[in-house]
């Protein structure tokens, strides 16, 4: 069955997580069809996904410079580097956090 849903603005969706959760941030930004674009809307986020997956890119090539402009909007922005593999696979675990680099994570929270 086909349920409609809204989905709100970028700035209206960022108000909404950051009253309803400590940490916001931006999924897989290199696999989006324009990455710096979405990079570029890390200077409202607390967050950033950093170590994730990138061999199924969908905008970025993996080779590329890719995750040096992860690293650089990091810094630019003091952003939290997360990162993680999903349930969209049958392996989980290929990417993520160390402990030391969790306890960022842990703290903001």
């Amino acid at each position: 069955m086909f349920r409609a849903r809204d989905v709100p603005d970028f700035e209206t969706g960022v108000d909404l997580l950051s009253e309803a959760c400590g940490l916001v941030g931006l999924a897989h930004p290199l696999r989006y069809p324009d990455p710096e674009a979405a990079l570029a809307r890390c200077d409202a986020l607390d967050a950033v996904e950093r170590y994730y997956p990138y061999d199924r890119p969908l905008g970025a090539d993996p080779t590329a410079d890719g995750p040096a402009k992860v690293d650089a909007a990091i810094e630019t922005h003091d952003l939290i580097a997360t990162g993680g593999s999903d349930a969209h696979d049958f392996e989980l675990g290929k990417a993520g956090l160390d402990e030391a680099a969790f306890g960022a994570v842990r703290d903001r929270l």
